[in-house]
């Protein structure tokens, strides 16, 4: 049974992802989106430049990808936030 709560936290639900932070703070699905496409560019760009590895670079851009599923991109700097997640 804790294993799948465990499971739980890691998965999102459609309707999670259409009711997200983002959305709340006005942003519309299309640029929601285009911010996600390209910051996951950016983040493979430069994990490139800096020589990271395949799993590195993935693991960054998951980690985007799931700190915006929780907060909204009009409240936080997704370039810091990228930065960060190459970091880590």
């Amino acid at each position: 049974m804790a294993a799948k709560r465990r499971e739980e936290k890691w998965l999102f639900t459609i309707d999670e992802l259409d009711n997200s932070p983002s959305r709340a703070d006005g942003i519309s699905s299309d640029d929601e989106s285009v911010y996600r496409r390209k910051m996951g560019w950016f983040i493979q760009e430069v994990g490139k430049k800096l020589e990271l590895t395949g799993l590195a670079i993935t693991t960054a851009a998951i980690f985007f990808q799931r700190y915006f599923a929780l907060h909204s991109y009009k409240r936080q700097d997704r370039w810091m936030i990228a930065c960060a997640c190459l970091l880590l």
